[in-house]
């Protein structure tokens, strides 16, 4: 029977993960079928040392272990374990609460923070953060990254998040997912009614925008690869 495992770029993005912490949207693919995952990985200090809480979210189920910070085996550990999960050797699930409205974003992401000190994630910071659904257009980033392919839906997430969390990290991350599609290349399988609704979610984003930010958003959700590439090495230079 065929298994999940994780594709070359999702790997690639989890040896950043386990040094630096923060999230990512993982992929893991079997022939014919693929399985999107949300990791998030904080800091924090017990009385075993520095340590990392990593949290998990597959299948609608929240899934955690804790790492030793440093360790350069983390990357593997948090592979196998994310495999383990998609493929269901291995059954770590636990309860997922219901999702905070928006007047509960601040105190939801304070919760976050005091948590991961007890080992016990708050997870409406994966399901309802502040710097993914608080854009002025009322769209959020989700809605458009989700019509996407992976590649193309990570860049549309680090530009459209940088102003309100990664800042310059998040745009080279943005690149960095960009530079993954060959010069020239057309993602051909996105689907063309994927494209138009991503197209018109996007303008709506860009509306509330300047004209760089808002352009490449609308370009990486037109699948417009070399445009979009454009538009961020202008946003690079400029920051």
């Amino acid at each position: 029977m065929s298994t999940f495992s994780l594709t070359k770029g999702s790997e690639a993005a989890l040896g950043m993960l386990a040094s630096q912490a923060g999230s990512e949207t993982l992929l893991l693919t079997q022939p014919a079928r693929e399985l999107r995952a949300e990791l998030s990985i904080e800091p924090f200090t017990s009385d075993s040392g520095d340590q990392l809480l990593a949290v998990l979210f597959m299948r609608e189920q929240r899934h955690s272990m804790t790492l030793q910070r440093n360790d350069g085996a983390n990357a593997q550990h948090l592979a196998d374990w994310i495999e383990a999960v998609a493929n269901g050797t291995v059954d770590t699930a636990e309860a997922i609460p219901q999702r905070a409205g928006p007047s509960d974003l601040a105190a939801a992401t304070a919760a976050f923070h005091a948590a991961a000190h007890e080992l016990n994630a708050q997870t409406d910071m994966v399901n309802h953060p502040p710097h993914y659904t608080g854009h002025p257009s009322g769209v959020e980033c989700i809605e458009v990254a989700e019509l996407l392919p992976f590649t193309l839906g990570n860049a549309f997430k680090y530009v459209f998040r940088h102003g309100q969390k990664g800042g310059l990290e998040d745009l080279r991350k943005a690149h960095w997912y960009l530079d993954r599609i060959e010069p020239g290349a057309t993602p051909l399988y996105v689907a063309e009614e994927n494209l138009l609704v991503a197209g018109e979610l996007a303008r709506r984003i860009a509306a509330h925008e300047s004209y760089l930010i808002g352009g490449c958003l609308v370009a990486i959700a037109l699948a417009e690869v070399e445009h979009a590439r454009e538009l961020l090495g202008h946003l690079l230079s400029a920051a």
